[in-house]
């Protein structure tokens, strides 16, 4: 919790790996990122916030699960980290299953603001996302 690059980190993967051998949600990830952000940001577990979309559904049916596939950490003109600091994070997924079938590749940027609370710890104070869906992986 020390180093923003860190948190940043750790929430964007976090908040877009799903895991339909697990979760019950399609927003069971960003309820897991959650330990990454200030209580106000916080996400319920099992939480729909938004209506599922045909790529959860069809790893539901396959038990499918999320791999990374690359993590960009370029942020254009970054601005000096004060109690506040500001980091972007591209994360590309795919969804594979253990029965073969493979899910489109997803790459979600997302733009996150940390604050630095007196202790020193980082937590995500906002975060704003646009995922884009491509060709099957």
């Amino acid at each position: 919790m020390s180093d923003p690059d860190a948190v940043a980190d750790a929430f964007a993967v976090t908040a877009v790996v799903r895991d339909a051998r697990t979760d019950t949600s399609s927003t069971d990830a960003q309820a897991r990122a959650s330990q990454w952000c200030v209580p106000s940001l916080a996400v319920t577990e099992g939480a729909e916030l938004e209506r599922p979309d045909g790529e959860w559904t069809a790893m539901q049916e396959h038990e499918a699960y999320d791999v990374v596939d690359e993590i960009d950490r370029t942020i254009d003109d970054p601005v000096p980290d004060t109690t506040t600091a500001y980091r972007m994070r591209t994360v590309t997924t795919h969804a594979e299953a253990e029965d073969g079938w493979r899910g489109q590749t997803r790459t979600t940027q997302l733009w996150i603001t940390l604050e630095q609370s007196p202790e020193g710890a980082w937590q995500v104070s906002a975060v704003t996302s646009r995922v884009e869906e491509g060709e099957p992986a």
